[in-house]
């Protein structure tokens, strides 16, 4: 097993049924927050879950004194793309990887 680093997470219930969770570690030392996770079951969405969740970290994350909200993001991910450029965020090449971007959204 890797190490365990501390991970915060949140999640939206329909009922008793988890609807979407979103994960992520602040980084004290580079004054990022990193999304491990963000997902939404794929009944529930268009329903603004994943929106909802973002912001919800982005609050955290600006509490905790952090600078931005940095996310990995498939480059054919349109939905996931859209979102994070309409919360403010922009996209940033990964060196060496053709697949992906970062998703960097100032706090």
């Amino acid at each position: 097993l890797a190490e365990t680093r501390d991970l915060t997470a949140r999640g939206l219930w329909e009922g008793d049924a988890l609807a979407a969770v979103v994960a992520w570690r602040i980084e004290p030392a580079s004054g990022l927050c990193s999304t491990v996770l963000v997902a939404v079951h794929s009944a529930r969405r268009r329903r603004g879950y994943a929106r909802t969740l973002r912001m919800v970290q982005i609050d955290e994350a600006r509490r905790a004194g952090c600078r931005a909200v940095v996310t990995t993001v498939h480059r054919g991910d349109a939905a996931a793309v859209a979102l994070d450029r309409s919360l403010g965020g922009a996209l940033a090449e990964r060196p060496g990887d053709d697949d992906h971007v970062w998703s960097v959204i100032p706090v």
